[in-house]
């Protein structure tokens, strides 16, 4: 069975298992840099944004730090847009 990357269930579940992490695993977040070097050398640390995408392009990088990127909305157009300033 194939898993469906861009239905609203799962990105919503994908964004909020995202923030759950980042706030409450010590060691969890991760820089741009620290996640191409983790993916290219195959460690397993932080968000996985390939397996779990917060959009409807896998792979993509988001930094918790930075969710609303130049006016960038995380979620899918066809339901769930979260806003920087509602995912605090």
């Amino acid at each position: 069975m194939e898993i469906n990357y861009t239905a609203t269930v799962e990105q919503d579940a994908n964004i909020r298992a995202f923030l759950y992490f980042n706030r409450n695993v010590d060691g969890f977040y991760q820089t741009e840099e620290e996640y191409n070097y983790n993916r290219d050398n195959k460690i397993e640390k932080g968000w996985n944004f390939w397996r779990n995408p917060l959009g409807e392009e896998r792979g993509i990088y988001l930094d918790y730090y930075n969710l609303n990127p130049k006016g960038r909305r995380i979620g899918v157009s066809s339901g769930i847009g979260y806003n920087s300033w509602r995912l605090r």
